[in-house]
């Protein structure tokens, strides 16, 4: 009797494009949002191959404030919260 094999999985994970941009909200507020699209191949040794394509965003805070004096520069940036966020059935279209 021959014993059967527990199907083998291969990942292979392609960032496949990202887009981010600077939204100004004032007072020298800024958010940074990355968009990042990922397209991840699994494929079985029996079955074939399975393609999805998953997107998120990553959300940053930063604010940009004036140096104290003795430090060099003149300006300097805070960073505040990051977020990432899964895009299940909404996508992002356009920012104003």
């Amino acid at each position: 009797m021959e014993a059967r094999r527990a199907p083998m999985q291969q990942h292979k994970v392609l960032v496949a494009d990202h887009t981010v941009d600077l939204l100004n909200l004032g007072g020298g507020r800024f958010c940074i949002a990355t968009v990042i699209r990922v397209n991840q191949t699994v494929s079985f040794n029996c079955e074939g191959e399975t393609t999805t394509e998953e997107e998120f965003v990553l959300l940053g805070g930063v604010e940009v404030v004036r140096s104290v004096e003795g430090e060099a520069g003149g300006l300097r940036m805070v960073k505040h919260k990051s977020k990432r966020y899964k895009f299940i059935r909404d996508k992002i279209r356009w920012v104003l």
